[in-house]
């Protein structure tokens, strides 16, 4: 496989899906690993810069229970020259006890690469999250709520 522009936009487009629906669930989100490359490498810029590896991000995406995360591309650029892909995103947080639906606008900046079998890989991902409208709850209030009672 080669990375053009619609093998790239095909991947994306399956990874949103995957993300949207067996990301979250402790028992579901090894399969993820078909989308990372092993040195994959998470930087983002909310609520502080961070970064991690892609077993600390299976982690976090997989530790929120009782919140389903959709991503809902508004639109994804493809660069085929630079492996690169930039989407605006809209993230939906469906709290299941509450029925809160948490809404945020992310920009996820995607550098793709080939693994050695020809299989297209994330190899860097960069989050940028945009603030919650004043007097609303954003998602790093609402995740901080969950991990709280967890412990």
């Amino acid at each position: 496989m080669e990375l053009t522009y619609d093998n790239m936009m095909d991947f994306m487009k399956r990874y949103f899906e995957a993300y949207s629906t067996i990301a979250q669930n402790p028992m579901t989100t090894h399969q993820m690993r078909e989308f990372y490359s092993p040195d994959f490498k998470l930087i983002q810029y909310f609520p502080r810069h961070a970064v991690s590896d892609l077993e600390l991000f299976l982690k976090m995406s997989s530790s929120h229970p009782g919140i389903q995360e959709t991503l809902r591309p508004e639109y994804i650029m493809v660069d085929d020259r630079q492996k690169k892909v930039a989407v605006y995103l809209k993230a939906d947080f469906a709290v299941e006890a509450t029925g809160e639906v948490v809404s945020e606008m992310t920009s996820a900046h995607y550098h793709l690469k080939l693994d050695e079998k020809g299989t297209i890989k994330i190899k860097d991902l960069i989050l940028f999250q945009a603030y919650p409208e004043p007097g609303k709850k954003g998602i790093v209030e609402l995740y901080a709520e969950v991990f709280k009672s967890l412990k």
